[in-house]
């Protein structure tokens, strides 16, 4: 089970017509491809060995139960941490075990497998698979990487900095796995290039040397984090995952620092519009009502927020109508 195009479930359930009618499901509607399993200690064995898009569990596995199975796939020892898992409950026990999932597990009602499948075709449709740009001239090596990450992440290899420069400015890769001895441009002179056109790029740093003053000098110059040779592959799915993760965290965090302060811009102006227009200086308040609106231009936050033309004519005319008479 190691084709990135195929979709691999790890199925697991004790009862064999509860896993033959699931089965049958997945492979008629996903297409998939079905390793069954009728205990945990068997699935976490096909776990460690292969790859797998989802892990299909049934709550009545028992010595051991779904959640220490699912309790050591998430502790990224014997495969990647963040392979979805679905566990599936009678109706009782369904309110009750959903306390017990995590960020990539969902607990579905059991009764119907049609349903389940459902589940499991909607989070397949939503879900996205990042695209990594690995720069590695050992064959062997970039082959090696490539099997290791291609059924979570979408991968492009390139043998030389300057063929993965041209990669990566037309796409614009959401990770870079990059290899410092490069045939000419090496990848230490290549990492500049990259963060002097996006700094916040995440770049990680494959070399063969273990030398702490070269790593150090590289992350503060923008490097994300390193990868000593000969690296453990099986790790290597998760720490892409995690620097993504962060490099998410950090980003928000700075979009909504950067909101914050445009807001603050924005009162600031329309307090001085009040201002101005309470004191019959209309040019000036017009300024200030110009420089409000390139906030909304300038702003990615509020340009994409910003009221629509529809909204726009509404609150226009409001105050183009004439004002009612009120009654007393």
């Amino acid at each position: 089970m190691e084709s990135a195009n195929s979709y691999d479930v790890l199925l697991a359930a004790p009862d064999p017509s509860t896993r033959a009618a699931l089965g049958r499901a997945l492979r008629s509607q996903l297409k998939a491809r079905i390793s069954e399993h009728g205990s945990a200690r068997s699935a976490l064995t096909s776990y460690s060995n292969s790859r797998f898009d989802a892990i299909v569990c049934d709550s009545t596995l028992a010595y051991p139960d779904c959640w220490c199975l699912l309790r050591m796939v998430r502790s990224g020892r014997f495969g990647f941490a963040e392979t979805p898992a679905f566990v599936l409950a009678s109706l009782q026990e369904q309110a009750a075990l959903s306390a017990l999932a995590d960020d990539f597990t969902r607990v579905l009602e059991s009764s119907s497998p049609d349903e389940t499948i459902k589940q499991i075709v909607r989070h397949r449709s939503a879900h996205h698979r990042p695209l990594v740009l690995l720069v590695e001239d050992e064959p062997n090596a970039a082959a090696a990487a490539e099997r290791a990450l291609n059924k979570y992440f979408h991968v492009e290899a390139c043998p030389d900095a300057e063929s993965a420069l041209l990669a990566w400015r037309a796409r614009r890769h959401d990770l870079i796995i990059l290899d410092l001895m490069l045939p000419g441009m090496s990848g230490a002179d290549l990492l500049p290039l990259i963060l002097q056109d996006r700094p916040d790029q995440p770049i990680i740093i494959l070399t063969a040397y273990d030398a702490p003053e070269r790593h150090q000098e590289l992350m503060l110059s923008g490097a994300t984090e390193f990868l000593s040779k000969p690296n453990n592959m099986r790790e290597l799915p998760g720490l892409c995952s995690r620097i993504l993760r962060d490099h998410a965290c950090l980003r928000s965090a700075r979009q909504a620092r950067s909101a914050a302060e445009q807001l603050v811009q924005l009162s600031d102006r329309l307090q001085a519009v009040n201002y101005t227009l309470r004191r019959g200086r209309t040019a000036e308040a017009t300024l200030h009502v110009q420089r409000a609106m390139d906030v909304f231009r300038t702003t990615d936050d509020f340009r994409y927020n910003a009221p629509g033309d529809d909204l726009w004519t509404t609150l226009v005319q409001e105050f183009e109508r004439p004002q009612e008479k009120q009654t007393t």
